[in-house]
């Protein structure tokens, strides 16, 4: 059969109300309702059922994604600077290996010249987690060396790994907070992202609008395009369990609109982390990113609670 005889008229379309129906017969007369519905790992309720209706008051999400620009999202090697020859070795590895770049994470300013030792800017990423005091410094070496990439400041409130210690969408809520009291144009989100694939996706994708919602209150003109988030499975101490969650996390990343993404090794071979991104792009072909998730009934309407949450949490921390 070819693509193009495809269609799906032959279909009838069924309301909620018949829904419900027939999966009260099919559950022999126990409601949907009751044994349906569920809720996330972090008590956001969830419907057995979405349709059209479901999206009259999400609207806003549709308009606000097709702004966001088509982007191919960046697989990164996320590496701890304590010896710059050690470290410019494992770059080089990764940036063999398939990695676009290189996040490097360091708490002092680093030996240049041996770090970036026979890495050709021209042809990858380099970026730069640093404590704050040396983030002017950072900045200033990117621009004369033309290295493309973001600074993430550790101590900027919208840099936060403690995202697997914390509960519910307090983390999140935090960075927003973060961010009202020092907005910026050019903001740089990281989120860990945990077990939960169809929360994490709407988490990511609630983070860019909220951002720009606080840009909009705070009298800043910030593009959708202009935000960059970070994304990185977090670790578990099981290696297998590290490869489903590196996988699930790493696609809701990705659905949910990162820019770029790192894996956790932890206890995990890195060779096979950094396949997780690879066989994701060259094998799934998912190599882009553009608002793969909007239309759906069930995505929008968790985005739009996981917004409303947070957005009722920041103004009561702010007193609003």
């Amino acid at each position: 059969m070819e693509n193009s005889s495809l269609n799906f008229n032959g279909f009838k379309n069924v309301s909620k109300s018949e829904w419900v129906e027939v999966a009260t017969r099919q559950l022999k007369g126990e409601l949907p309702g009751d044994s349906l519905e569920w809720s996330t790992q972090f008590g956001i309720p969830l419907q057995a059922y979405y349709d059209k209706n479901d999206r009259e008051d999400v609207g806003y999400l549709n308009q606000f994604f097709s702004n966001v620009y088509k982007h191919d999202w960046r697989l990164y090697d996320h590496l701890q600077v304590d010896d710059y020859k050690k470290a410019n070795e494992q770059a080089l590895k990764a940036l063999n290996a398939g990695c676009d770049g290189v996040l490097f994470s360091m708490s002092q300013m680093p030996d240049f010249e041996v770090l970036m030792n026979k890495v050709l800017f021209e042809h990858c990423e380099v970026s730069f987690c640093v404590a704050g005091e040396l983030n002017s410094e950072i900045m200033s070496y990117r621009e004369s060396n033309n290295v493309k990439g973001f600074v993430l400041a550790e101590n900027m409130g919208w840099h936060s790994d403690a995202y697997a210690q914390s509960s519910g969408l307090d983390n999140l809520t935090e960075m927003v907070v973060d961010f009202a009291q020092s907005p910026t144009t050019e903001p740089v989100i990281y989120m860990e992202l945990g077990y939960d694939f169809f929360h994490e996706m709407a988490r990511v994708r609630a983070a860019r609008y909220l951002f720009c919602r606080i840009a909009e209150v705070t009298g800043i003109n910030l593009s959708p395009n202009k935000i960059w988030i970070h994304c990185e499975p977090t670790g578990s101490e099981d290696e297998f369990d590290n490869l489903f969650v590196g996988t699930t996390a790493g696609l809701a990343a990705i659905i949910g609109g990162a820019n770029s993404l790192s894996f956790n090794p932890r206890n995990f071979d890195k060779r096979i982390c950094r396949n997780i991104g690879n066989l994701i792009r060259e094998e799934a072909k998912i190599g882009s990113f553009q608002n793969a998730a909007t239309g759906s009934f069930f995505i929008d309407k968790l985005t739009d609670q996981i917004i409303r949450r947070v957005w009722s949490k920041l103004q009561e921390k702010l007193g609003a």
